[in-house]
């Protein structure tokens, strides 16, 4: 995805849903991290384990896992990830 994909797809889920903009807060880059807030606390996911698609991937894998896993937080995990892929294209 280029960038003004991922801004698009971004205006796009904060549009379809006011629900959806507050979740949105729930998933915010940090310094080198993805931050992905949950009700037990922060989950942070390091950039640098972010550099492939593939490892994108295993990610969504094992956040979906997690109790607190919700689809929405996983399309805002996905989209900040391939928002830094790239970035680093």
């Amino acid at each position: 995805m280029t960038p003004n994909e991922i801004n698009r797809a971004k205006a796009e889920l904060r549009k379809a849903s006011p629900w959806l903009a507050r979740k949105w807060r729930l998933v915010k880059l940090k310094d080198d991290h993805i931050v992905i807030k949950h009700k037990d606390g922060y989950y942070e996911i390091a950039l640098s384990t972010c550099e492939t698609h593939k490892k994108i991937l295993d990610w969504v894998v094992h956040i979906s896992q997690k109790k607190w896993a919700t689809r929405q937080i996983i399309e805002l995990f996905v989209l900040h990830a391939c928002d830094h892929v790239s970035k680093r294209a």
